[in-house]
C-alpha cells in the first residue's frame, strides 16, 4: 500500500495499481485496497477492469452495515456514468442511501452526503442531487468547518455544476464548476502537479469529476 502511494505521487500510476492487485489478491475482504485502486483504474484509461472491480466490490460489499464501507464502495462504483450494468448501478446508489441512512443523528457525515449527492444524479433525479449537495456545501461553509473537507467541497461543487446545468440553471452551473476548480488548484494540487494531501485517491477521484463537469457543459474545459 506504502509503494503505491509513493508510485502514484512519481506518476507511475499502472505500477500502482499492480501494487494494489497483489494486495487485493492477498487480503480480498478488506475493502480498501478495492477502494483505492478504483480511480487508478479510471486515471489509466482500463475502463473494463474497473467496471469488473466494481462489480465485484459490489458482490463482497453490498450487504455492510459500515456506513463508511457503503459509502466507499457507492462513490467508487458510481464514479463513471453509464459503466455498471443497470443491476449493479441500482446496488451502487442504494448503497449511497444507506451510508446516509446508518449514519448518527446529527452526525455531519459530508463523504457520505456527497455520495449519496452523486447517487441522486446517476439516477437522473437532478433536482434532488442539487438540494443534497447545495445543503451539504452549506454545512461545510460554516465556521467550524472551515478548512476542512476540501475535496469533498471540491467534489461537491462538481456534482452541483452537472445538477444545474441538466437543470438548465447555467449560471448556477459555472459559479460551482468555478469554485471546485479553485479549490482542487489551491487546496488539492500544486503547481508541479504534487497532491498537497497524502489522500491522492481522493484527488484522483475529484479530477475525474472535474473532468466530467468540463465535458457536461459546465464551463470552460481547461485545467485549473
Amino acid at each position: 500500500m506504502f509503494r503505491a502511494g509513493l508510485r502514484v505521487q512519481k506518476g507511475r500510476s499502472h505500477d500502482a495499481a499492480c501494487d494494489l492487485e497483489q494486495v487485493i489478491q492477498t487480503t480480498p475482504s478488506n475493502h480498501w485496497p478495492w477502494f483505492v485502486s478504483t480511480p487508478l483504474l479510471v486515471q489509466t484509461g482500463e475502463t473494463a477492469k474497473y467496471r469488473a472491480q466494481c462489480t465485484e466490490m459490489l458482490r463482497r460489499f453490498s450487504d455492510t452495515t459500515d456506513p463508511d464501507i457503503a459509502e466507499r464502495v457507492a462513490k467508487t462504483c458510481l464514479l463513471l456514468p453509464s459503466t455498471l450494468d443497470p443491476e449493479d448501478s441500482i446496488l451502487a446508489a442504494n448503497l449511497a442511501d444507506n451510508s446516509v441512512a446508518l449514519s448518527k443523528k446529527g452526525e455531519l457525515a459530508p463523504y457520505r452526503r456527497m455520495g449519496k449527492g452523486l447517487a441522486e444524479y446517476r439516477r437522473g433525479r437532478f433536482a434532488s442531487a442539487s438540494e443534497t449537495i447545495d445543503l451539504l456545501q452549506m454545512e461545510l461553509s460554516e465556521p467550524a468547518n472551515a478548512g476542512s473537507y476540501d475535496d469533498c467541497r471540491a467534489c461537491a461543487c462538481f456534482i452541483s455544476a452537472m445538477a444545474h446545468h441538466q437543470l438548465k440553471e447555467t449560471n448556477r452551473a459555472r459559479a460551482a464548476l468555478n469554485l471546485g476548480r479553485e479549490i482542487v488548484r489551491t487546496k488539492l494540487v500544486s503547481a508541479d502537479g504534487k497532491y498537497l494531501t497524502p489522500a491522492w485517491w481522493s484527488v484522483l477521484m475529484t479530477q475525474i469529476l472535474m473532468s466530467e463537469a468540463a465535458k457536461t457543459g459546465g464551463g470552460e474545459t481547461s485545467a485549473p
